[in-house]
């Protein structure tokens, strides 16, 4: 096999180690890989569950980490910089593995609210209104769960 020349950062791997923390033993599959078009390493969690919510998330450029939850529905964090600055992150984790997740339509004019520990995330609306109008309700997704047996 061949080795990827691409050179992981602190950051990189603490947010590896901030969703194998999140996500339960066996409830998911956890890979990461080289993005090509987004130059960055991401790190992208399909569960087991049919109707938990897949995402993605990865640093991207100095100082942003970029999320593509569900259906395709990406938003970012700015100023993360370092490990120590993943606070809101960790926390979105949580929402998103604790099947605190409301999507809206999907891909780049999708929107969703995760719930925190205290509080609700909101993503952005862009162009969402332009196409359809907001469904009363959206996709909820469930949690992962540990598999038992």
């Amino acid at each position: 096999m061949f080795a990827n020349k691409h050179r992981l950062s602190t950051l990189d791997e603490a947010l590896l180690e901030a969703v194998t923390d999140a996500v339960p033993p066996e409830s998911a599959t956890i890979e990461r890989a080289w993005n090509r078009e987004a130059r960055g390493w991401f790190v992208e969690v399909a569960p087991r569950a049919l109707d938990a919510c897949p995402f993605t998330v990865g640093a991207h450029g100095r100082d942003t980490v970029r999320f593509t939850i569900g259906r395709g529905t990406s938003f970012e964090i700015h100023g993360v910089r370092k490990p120590r600055h993943l606070g809101l992150v960790k926390q979105l984790l949580g929402g998103i593995v604790g099947g605190r997740v409301q999507e809206y339509g999907g891909g780049r004019s999708g929107y969703a609210t995760i719930g925190l520990t205290r509080g609700r995330f909101s993503t952005s609306r862009r162009g969402l209104y332009r196409f359809f109008p907001l469904p009363l309700t959206g996709r909820v997704y469930a949690p992962y769960a540990t598999p038992t047996g």
